[in-house]
């Protein structure tokens, strides 16, 4: 290829084997492109009489303008020899996904995740992704193997959106840490499957267990309520701390205590503003009747002292 082009480079078609087209005007400069058809801007040097290959990233996130740039500079550094694979961690076109698994759990995981969320994040590094692309190099990662990986995994939705949601998680970290270009994340623009809920019923076993807690809870609310009847009435006079002492016994019925509660308090208002006998019966009507079935202390507000003050 004379000079390596996005119109060159998107011509280029995958063959049973991996194969590089070198570029004529950067010497070492060149585009690798897989069997997958998957294309990966690389630059190859000598160092101290040795080869070395420097993956610089793959075709499309990355143009060949700003490859071509990025190659130029490591052949001048080389050339000044400075060895940059050696000297730039991220750089190494040896770093597997394995490497970047192990530095993820050991140092972004204790940092950033809480201790059961790190459990299942190891979990899924372990039995999905790196049998899948453990001996990979991250920089080989593509789109296309990442919607591969997504699809196998079909037939368990969630799960298939969780294994892609970490690798992409450790990809975001790959280029943080200057293991891949920037902005060249395969996992972006993957569709997630849409995720189901589950529909669950009890079980015989789990209904007993469930009608015995009931049982209990009905025991203890009546128990609480036989409590609160017998509590004293506070009256409008009395101080502040006595009324409001009053009016927080706590019922825990399971039924429905609020409706009683607030037909006593309808009741025990109209006594406090003086309507009525002892007994709140002459003329509050129904109100009267039910004062006589329930006494239950009511909390009585500095709003409903003010009005009963002012009724007349």
């Amino acid at each position: 290829m004379p000079k390596i082009t996005k119109r060159g480079v998107d011509a280029l078609l995958p063959a049973e084997r991996e194969r590089v087209v070198w570029d004529d005007d950067i010497k070492g400069f060149g585009v690798r492109v897989h069997p997958t058809g998957r294309k990966v801007y690389i630059v190859k040097y000598r160092h101290e009489g040795r080869s070395v290959k420097v993956t610089i990233g793959p075709h499309g996130p990355v143009t060949p303008a700003a490859a071509r740039a990025r190659a130029a500079e490591i052949v001048t550094l080389a050339k000044a020899g400075r060895d940059l694979a050696g000297k730039t961690p991220g750089a190494r076109g040896s770093v597997t996904v394995a490497d970047l698994a192990r530095r993820f759990m050991d140092e972004y995981a204790p940092a950033h995740l809480k201790p059961s969320t790190a459990r299942l994040y190891r979990k899924i590094i372990e039995n999905r992704i790196l049998p899948r692309f453990g001996t990979r190099r991250i920089s080989d990662i593509g789109k296309s193997d990442v919607v591969a990986l997504h699809h196998d995994m079909r037939d368990v939705p969630d799960h298939a959106n969780r294994t892609l949601s970490v690798l992409s998680r450790m990809l975001t970290m790959a280029e943080v840490w200057e293991m891949r270009p920037e902005g060249a994340n395969p996992c972006r623009h993957v569709k997630k499957y849409a995720e189901h809920k589950r529909e669950r019923f009890l079980s015989d076993e789990e209904y007993r267990r469930l009608g015995s807690a009931l049982r209990d809870a009905e025991g203890e609310g009546f128990a609480s309520e036989m409590a609160a009847r017998e509590a004293p009435v506070p009256t409008v006079d009395a101080p502040e701390s006595e009324r409001h002492a009053a009016g927080d016994v706590r019922v825990d019925s399971v039924y429905g205590y609020e409706i009683l509660a607030t037909r006593a308090r309808d009741v025990q208002s109209a006594r406090r503003c003086g309507h009525g006998n002892a007994d709140g019966a002459q003329d509050v009507g129904g109100a009267g009747r039910a004062a006589r079935l329930s006494t239950r202390p009511a909390r009585v507000s500095d709003q409903t002292a003010t009005r009963c003050a002012r009724t007349p």
